[in-house]
């Protein structure tokens, strides 16, 4: 029994000393490289040159002792070490999941304000079609003033060749006088004609011109309505951008 035990012990205190020798990993060029190799034969001659009595038992609990607390400690101070590198990989990957919303807000931030520059461009042009508009109804009323002109310039001149027929037939001894009125009163009604004429291709064209830009108009309104739109929907997104980044500073705070 005693041979057996000293055997045992024997085989414990080369485990002992295998695990005691033994250096940490450590990486060089991608390759893992340990400690110094342990010299077997080196050890076996230790251990026949050992006595066999009591204090050699005693030497290697205490040897063994030892080296399960350096074993407590170094699977005390790796536990530490994954722990340290678990949270770390979990602050790197909350930072790295905040930069990315960030640059997502960011993102929708610049294209709120972008849609904001067309819209404000698209007001800009609906009010200066809005101006056009104006002015070309004002030339409008004018064109409709000049051609109300033109007409009673027109029955004027048909009445003053209508007085002159009348004189003619009444004067006899003013004919003369009477083709000549008629010739300026015709004059005058070719002129007022063409006249008229002119108003009312200026008239055409203008009441042509209104309704292009009433159409621009209309169309730039519904742009406006789809810009602004866009923009509302642009800004709701880069606030709730906003707010989620406020959220998680908050929650990493």
């Amino acid at each position: 029994m005693s041979k057996r035990v000293n055997q045992f012990l024997c085989g414990l205190y080369l485990v002992v000393l295998t695990f005691g020798n033994l250096k940490s990993f450590e990486a060089v060029g991608g390759r893992v490289q340990v400690g110094p190799r342990i010299d077997i034969d080196s050890i076996a001659r230790d251990r026949n040159a050992r006595p066999r009595g009591g204090s050699g038992i005693r030497e290697i609990r205490n040897a063994n002792e030892k080296n399960d607390s350096e074993k407590g400690d170094i699977a005390s101070h790796a536990a530490q070490e994954a722990k340290a590198a678990s949270d770390a990989q979990n602050i790197a990957a909350k930072q790295a999941s905040h930069q990315v919303k960030a640059q997502l807000a960011e993102k929708a931030f610049r294209a709120s304000k972008a849609a904001e520059a067309v819209l404000i461009g698209k007001i800009a042009l609906v009010e200066q079609l809005g101006e056009e508009t104006k002015e070309t109804q004002s030339v409008v009323r004018e064109g409709s003033l000049g051609l109300q002109r033109a007409q009673e310039n027109v029955a004027a001149a048909n009445k003053a060749a209508k007085d002159a027929h009348q004189q003619i037939d009444i004067l006899r001894r003013a004919v003369e006088t009477g083709k000549s009125n008629l010739s300026n009163a015709r004059t005058a009604a070719e002129g007022a004609r063409r006249s008229l004429g002119e108003k009312e291709q200026l008239l055409v064209a203008a009441k042509k011109r209104v309704d292009e830009l009433k159409a621009r108009l209309q169309k730039a309104k519904n742009d406006l309505a789809k810009t602004n739109q866009a923009a509302v929907r642009a800004e709701s997104s880069a606030r709730d951008a906003r707010v989620k980044v406020t959220h998680d500073t908050a929650v990493k705070t």
